[in-house]
């Protein structure tokens, strides 16, 4: 098939060449595989069991090709089995960019550091300090691998990024058959010379399954039983071309991802209504009066009460502000007292978690999501109040809360050249680097430039702009953005820098810079956003519930969450 030649000499410039694969496992263990060349109509034997494999191909809508492989299985048994496709890459090295969407940047190939380390001072802007808890590749010598099943990612999909070859690999297929969920592994030799990414049906980890933090968790997977007469299916999109860098990858990935459609749709609830929902309960139960504040939840633990950004407070006060009604509105602006009162710390960066009046989690450091968020979210407050409705002059504390954050930010900017992930509470001075958590503290410096008339707040808005896009975004990652994963890789910071690049081509009238930029963050963005409908076991509530996936935005590499929106902006 000269199709087949075509995907065989493509793939010979990245020195990786695709085969039919199969294996049979003891417990969770592979005891028997088989590589056979990917072609029509091959046999091969696994087990007791005789295979034969019809192959069809036709050239993708957007791009590469796509394989309907049909294993047929013509006589005997097999136990605890998958069938797949096995993609052998012979000039590897810990080089390789290893993606799977919103599970793996990088190969999750981060230096590991305990919690214990994030205590102590680490201000090196160059250093990416980063906690992973979640699988990845090894970063230093011994056993090297990932195992996932389809479920762990936002797509199907796993990409390879040569940069000696200069060369990009993408595959994709659906999230499984009859048998069970896809797995996708990738594993190392041991001098990283030598790789194999394996897309199996169904998916068989061995040893742990990583799960919401804990890479030990166990469980039960296991292979189907073949018998004479079964067939498996397995699609698969097969995608190789030239390119140098991360993004590169994630711009055909973008144009790639929704390949197996199509999507249903549900229009069950109007939005309308369903904030007025929102807005009714958080009125009803969020509301705490002797302080003036939303709590981000029922306040059955210390972050469940007040935050100063993130998941709550001034992120929740906005649309509450803008869309809610008389009551929401008043209440909206009496955050921003409550703000001011007591979040402000004397570096002007702010106190994170409030609870019973106390601010828990090492108040002498303050994380920068917080400041960012907060003074993202009084700027657009402060700039509404000029236009209205309500027609009010703003409190003289809620400008000089807006002051003192751009004076933090910009301090810490001239003394660092960087904006951290913690600083000094009384100094402001940093003391860990290394992250993305303040990616919408630009905007925030922006809109200040503009409502203040201060330059210099735009300029340290540009240059640290610049430096999350050419020092986070070009290497493709962004982190930082969640507090819980500390500097792991996220959505939330790569969602906070899109917006900051949105204020500045806003603020600049379209300068192709910001534009650029923000098209660039935006294909970043999209990587973590569930391109399919996944299949939840019928008898689950969301089985039950016909839920649906496509459009959800994944949170981050290390729990394993997707909501409807992104968190929280």
């Amino acid at each position: 098939m000269k199709i087949l030649e075509h995907i065989e000499a493509e793939l010979q410039k990245q020195s990786v060449a695709l085969a039919l694969y199969a294996v049979r496992h003891d417990n969770r263990t592979p005891v028997e595989e088989i590589t056979v060349p990917l072609c029509d109509n091959v046999e091969f034997t696994l087990g007791n069991a005789r295979f034969c494999v019809r192959l069809f191909a036709t050239p993708a809508t957007f791009g590469g090709t796509l394989l309907d492989i049909h294993f047929k299985i013509l006589s005997g048994t097999v136990d605890n089995a998958s069938l797949g496709v096995c993609a052998e890459f012979t000039k590897w090295s810990r080089d390789e960019w290893v993606f799977m969407p919103a599970c793996v940047y990088a190969g999750n190939r981060f230096r590991r550091v305990t919690p214990e380390d994030m205590q102590n001072p680490a201000p090196d802007p160059e250093s990416w300090v980063t906690l992973t808890r979640d699988l990845g590749l090894n970063p230093g010598d011994g056993a090297s691998r990932i195992q996932v099943l389809a479920g762990d990612c936002a797509a199907p999909c796993a990409g390879i990024l040569s940069p000696s070859a200069q060369r990009g690999l993408l595959l994709l297929s659906t999230q499984g058959s009859g048998y069970g969920d896809l797995g996708i592994h990738v594993e190392e030799n041991e001098t990283r010379s030598h790789a194999r990414l394996l897309f199996k049906s169904p998916g068989v980890r061995e040893g742990a399954k990583y799960n919401v933090a804990n890479s030990r968790f166990r469980d039960a997977d296991a292979g189907a039983c073949f018998s004479g007469g079964d067939s498996l299916t397995l699609p698969l999109l097969v995608h190789t071309f030239p390119a140098t860098t991360p993004e590169a990858l994630y711009k055909h990935f973008v144009r790639l991802r929704k390949t197996f459609g199509p999507h249903r749709e549900r229009h069950d609830l109007p939005f309308e209504t369903a904030f007025r929902l929102i807005e009714e309960k958080h009125n009803r139960e969020n509301w705490i009066e002797s302080y003036g504040y939303w709590s981000v939840g029922m306040r059955e633990s210390l972050p469940q009460d007040w935050q100063s950004g993130w998941v709550g407070g001034p992120n929740t006060m906005w649309p509450l502000f803008l869309r809610g009604d008389a009551c929401s509105t008043g209440r909206a602006l009496r955050v921003w007292d409550f703000v001011a009162e007591h979040a402000v710390t004397p570096s002007g960066f702010l106190k994170g978690s409030f609870t019973k009046g106390d601010w828990g989690n090492a108040p002498e450091r303050c994380y920068m999501r917080y400041s960012a968020d907060t003074l993202y979210f009084l700027m657009k407050t402060l700039l509404h109040l000029r236009v209205g409705p309500p027609h009010i002059e703003p409190n003289e504390t809620w400008l000089s809360l807006a002051r003192g954050l751009c004076k933090a930010f910009t301090g810490c900017w001239e003394e660092s050249g960087h904006l951290p992930h913690y600083a000094d509470a009384r100094t402001g001075h940093v003391i860990v680097g290394g992250s993305c958590a303040a990616a919408l503290a630009p905007a925030g410096l922006a809109l200040a430039a503009r409502y203040f008339d201060e330059p210099g707040y735009r300029t340290v808005a540009e240059s640290a702009a610049r430096r999350y896009r050419d020092n986070f975004l070009a290497k493709g990652i962004t982190n930082g953005g969640p507090g819980d994963i500390r500097q792991n890789v996220d959505s939330e910071s790569a969602a906070a820098l899109l917006e900051s690049f949105i204020i500045l081509m806003e603020e600049s009238d379209g300068a192709p810079e910001w534009v650029d930029a923000a098209v660039r963050a935006a294909a970043y963005c999209a990587t973590w956003v569930t391109s399919y409908d996944f299949c939840f076991p019928p008898a689950s509530t969301f089985g039950q519930l016909d839920m649906l996936t496509t459009g959800t935005v994944w949170a981050n590499v290390q729990n394993k969450h997707a909501a409807p929106g992104i968190c929280t902006l």
